[in-house]
């Protein structure tokens, strides 16, 4: 980071600490943008094409907290236009060098020349390619919409804090308030959202360079931003600018120098490869082994319960069979309509053995239902040692990595 940049920021304290520690300066004192150019870009559209009566100035009175100014770029652009009756462009996305899209995202003073979106540029670049963009104004042009509806999303009007999210604050002189519905204090305010605290080229450079990278790690940049545009997982809900995305940069480069020093990345290299992201998959891994083996023994519980019954369903059969009597010549019988000596006995005993044929055959069929279950716990209990297993590779590997980068 130069030199005249860190005398910007003084009494904050981070010259002694590592980078993780010094992020939190960027927003401190943030430095002046123009609060000029949206009016001017804006103006500049209205005068280029054909219009009603209506002023810049009118389309931004009629809004307010109750009532909030149009929450993307799309519907900001598409209500500016039809309260002013501008006609000759083809839709919100129209690059017309004129319009405002053009000015405020490629043309002098706007997001491409602010962050240095340029095909020179090799991180930006790099950054355009990996992200399926075809070249760096249209990765300008997406950025600039996207940070223009997070801009719009959160003006809070003066009936709230005049500072954003902690990270811009109003810099135009305006009336009635820092926060108010006019053109100057809009204007200004978003000046102020895209001033440029950090650079690529000194600032995520030096970051690097702080923690043995020989260049910003690519990968891991290109990640960051990915992730940064995916806000809460869905595409085109978040942003991302050098600055709103350093303090994160600056936490995975410390995760990566982590795993560096422990001999787990070449430092120096231009893909790292690791960040905390990636870290974070391996402690997801144990989590869900964990759940598994408690789930397995779960079943392998239930499976037990289930054998259990079966088994005293057997003893059960067994018992009646043993109740069987089993009718000999002398016996004293009281039992319905057996009479006529030993033909009566007959009858009763092939009677009985019948019965308790039937009584072993329903009892072989829950022994074979039970030697299923028996099969079942036993698959269930080499899956539980299985995953045990894994899950104590895991917390071994994790042991060594950690006593290497505390010996």
């Amino acid at each position: 980071m130069p030199d005249d940049f860190k005398s910007t920021y003084t009494g904050v304290g981070y010259l002694d600490e590592p980078y993780y520690q010094k992020t939190e300066y960027l927003y401190q004192t943030p430095p002046t943008a123009s609060p000029t150019l949206l009016s001017a870009y804006l103006t500049n559209e209205y005068t280029s094409f054909p219009h009603n009566g209506n002023t810049v100035d009118g389309f931004f009175a009629q809004y307010s907290a109750a009532n909030p100014m149009p929450q993307t770029w799309d519907a900001f652009i598409t209500a500016f236009r039809s309260y002013l009756g501008i006609t000759g462009l083809s839709g919100p996305d129209d690059l017309n060098t004129s319009g405002a899209l053009y000015q405020l995202a490629l043309g002098s003073g706007g997001f491409k020349s602010t962050y240095g979106i340029l095909s020179s540029n090799a991180y930006w670049s790099t950054l355009a390619t990996q992200l399926g963009f075809a070249n760096t104004d249209d990765l300008s042009v997406y950025l600039f919409e996207q940070a223009f509806s997070k801009y719009l999303q959160n003006y809070p009007f003066n009936t709230q804090t005049a500072t954003l999210n902690g990270t811009y604050k109003n810099v135009a002189a305006s009336s009635p308030g820092p926060w108010a519905n006019n053109t100057l204090a809009v204007s200004g305010n978003w000046g102020d959202f895209q001033a440029q605290n950090v650079t690529m080229q000194d600032d995520f450079l030096a970051a690097a360079q702080a923690y043995g990278f020989s260049t910003v790690p690519q990968d891991l940049l290109t990640q960051i931003v990915y992730n940064a545009l995916q806000k809460n997982g869905t595409w085109n809900e978040g942003y991302f600018t050098p600055d709103s995305g350093y303090n994160e940069y600056v936490k995975q480069v410390v995760a990566a120098y982590t795993q560096a020093i422990a001999g787990t990345i070449n430092v120096g290299t231009t893909t790292v490869g690791a960040s905390t992201s990636k870290v974070n998959i391996l402690n997801r891994i144990l989590e869900l082994l964990i759940d598994m083996i408690d789930t397995l023994q779960k079943v392998a519980g239930v499976q037990s319960d289930r054998l259990t019954f079966l088994t005293s369903w057997q003893r059960a059969y067994t018992d009646l069979q043993n109740q069987v009597p089993t009718f000999v010549d002398g016996g004293n019988y009281v039992i319905g309509d057996i009479s006529g000596g030993d033909t009566g006995r007959q009858k009763a005993n092939q009677l009985d053995t019948a019965f308790v044929e039937t009584l072993r055959n329903n009892r072989s069929v829950i022994s074979d239902d039970a030697k299923s279950v028996q099969s079942t716990i036993n698959n269930s209990s080499d899956a539980v040692q299985q995953q045990t297993s894994m899950a104590t590779a895991i917390l071994q590997t994790f042991a060594t990595i950690l006593a290497a980068i505390y010996k």
